[in-house]
C-alpha cells in the first residue's frame, strides 16, 4: 500500500492493524498445532473406547486368559509328574499309548 498519501496518524494505524493480524495468524497456527498434536499423541477417548469394545479386543483378551490357564496348568502338572513314583508314572504313560490304539 503506497503511504505517501497519509498522514502520520494513519501509517502508524495501518502497521498497527498489520502486526495485529500477524499476531493473530501466528497465534491461530500455534493452537491449532498444538491441537494436531494431542491428537495424534493421544488420540480421542472415543477411540479408546472403541477398541475396548471392538471383537479384536475380545479376542485378543480370550486368548490372553486362555494362554494364561494353559501356563498355570503346564506348571501344575510337571510338578505332578515330577513328583510321581516310577510306577504311576508307567501307569500314566500306558494311558497315553493305550489312546493310540
Amino acid at each position: 500500500m503506497d503511504t505517501s498519501r497519509m498522514t502520520a496518524g494513519q501509517i502508524q494505524m495501518y502497521y498497527n492493524k498489520q502486526r495485529h493480524q500477524q499476531e493473530k495468524d501466528q497465534k491461530e497456527n500455534s493452537q491449532e498445532q498444538v491441537r494436531q498434536r494431542q491428537q495424534t499423541n493421544n488420540g480421542s477417548p472415543n477411540q479408546l473406547r472403541d477398541i475396548l469394545k471392538s471383537d479384536f479386543y475380545k479376542t485378543v483378551d480370550t486368548t490372553l486368559q486362555n494362554n494364561r490357564k494353559k501356563e498355570h496348568i503346564q506348571r501344575n502338572l510337571n510338578q505332578t509328574i515330577d513328583n510321581l513314583s516310577n510306577d504311576k508314572l508307567d501307569n500314566f504313560a500306558r494311558q497315553f499309548d493305550d489312546d493310540k490304539i
